[in-house]
């Protein structure tokens, strides 16, 4: 499998709740013709400050493409620029509502958690967190560490609370691209609020357990540049795969 991960923010004078409708309204449709045949998801995640005082979040929406492998996204590429009368819509369109200048693309590499299962909700609660890994430290390193070690120390801490524990690690798509400043992005989700919130009050309960976390955490990241933000998923319903003539 293969993602692309592209952060976006919204273009100067729009509110979030307009970048929102005019995506999920109009721009999502040029999406989907353009992946529709090619694409295993499409989805945009909204990000929100996790309370109403919060600081906005650094990017208004992560929006992610998943594909069978590398080659399908590069025939997918290759179809958009083949179509220049939906290229040319995508590309106008996207002047309406983004600040094109702002936005980032990346590859991600996936790793996911095997937690136990949980009755299902009504009320999905998620959670992404924005990670760089510490000074003097490779971006293999930090992920080695995470994977060997920190993982398993979240997954203790979340197992029985939450949905999913993954994480996307984030590589530029070209030799010549900047290198992604974060270094991964963590989801969680899980059933509520409530959710979350009992796991961060077993943290504070535990003053060994926390000062171990936090110990931890200054081993492989940056804890002062992390952030996190409440999330929101708008998945389009693509058609499966062998039934859509791609092309």
């Amino acid at each position: 499998m293969y993602r692309r991960i592209y952060l976006i923010k919204r273009k100067p004078g729009l509110t979030h709740r307009q970048f929102r409708d005019h995506y999920e309204t109009k721009h999502r449709l040029l999406g989907e013709k353009a992946i529709n045949g090619y694409g295993l998801s499409y989805e945009r995640y909204y990000l929100y400050p996790m309370t109403s005082d919060g600081a906005e979040s650094i990017y208004d929406a992560v929006m992610q493409l998943r594909f069978p492998d590398r080659d399908t996204s590069a025939r997918c590429s290759e179809a958009r620029r083949n179509n220049p009368e939906l290229a040319k819509m995508i590309d106008e369109d996207e002047l309406n509502f983004i600040a094109r200048e702002s936005c980032m693309q990346f590859e991600a590499q996936d790793s996911f958690s095997k937690l136990q299962p949980l009755p299902p909700s009504d009320d999905v609660f998620r959670v992404v967190w924005f990670a760089r890994h510490r000074s003097g430290m490779t971006h293999e390193q930090c992920r080695a560490y995470y994977e060997n070690k920190h993982r398993l120390l979240g997954e203790y801490l979340i197992n029985g609370y939450a949905y999913t524990y993954d994480r996307y690690y984030l590589h530029k798509i070209a030799p010549d691209a900047p290198e992604p400043y974060y270094t991964f992005i963590m989801e969680m989700k899980l059933p509520t609020r409530d959710s979350f919130d009992q796991i961060n009050a077993n943290i504070v309960a535990d003053p060994t357990l926390r000062r171990f976390i936090v110990e931890d955490e200054a081993r492989y990241i940056d804890r002062a540049s992390t952030v996190y933000y409440r999330a929101e998923v708008c998945a389009s319903a693509l058609e499966p795969l062998g039934l859509v003539p791609a092309g």
